[in-house]
């Protein structure tokens, strides 16, 4: 089975270029799809939002990315944001996520090939 993972900092991109990527080569994409079966599994309330303020916001980003570092620990010994760590990085800042999708899916081709 080839798996793409995408790991990102909270408001990269990541979860479009990850969609992008998915209809590009089409391929199934999971996102909230996987959290809204574990939530269904253990009846969580999937359609829970919070509205925070601006100082919260900072604060959840923060918490976001922590998360995602210790979710990636379960499954890796390695460190979540150490370039070592990837296969491809890429910097999404100041990108249109849109025009990176061609050649990220060229090179997914050619790794997996």
């Amino acid at each position: 089975m080839k798996i793409i993972t995408i790991s990102r900092e909270f408001g990269s991109g990541g979860r479009e270029l990850g969609k992008r990527l998915a209809d590009e080569l089409g391929i199934p994409c999971y996102d909230h799809e996987i959290i809204d079966m574990v939530a269904e599994k253990h009846g969580f309330d999937k359609n829970y939002v919070a509205h925070i303020s601006e100082k919260e916001m900072v604060w959840r980003m923060k918490q976001v990315d922590r998360e995602r570092a210790a979710y990636r620990e379960l499954f890796t010994e390695e460190t979540w944001g150490d370039k070592e760590s990837y296969h491809l990085c890429i910097n999404t800042s100041g990108k249109e996520i849109k025009t990176l999708v061609p050649a990220i899916a060229e090179y997914v081709q050619i790794w997996f090939n």
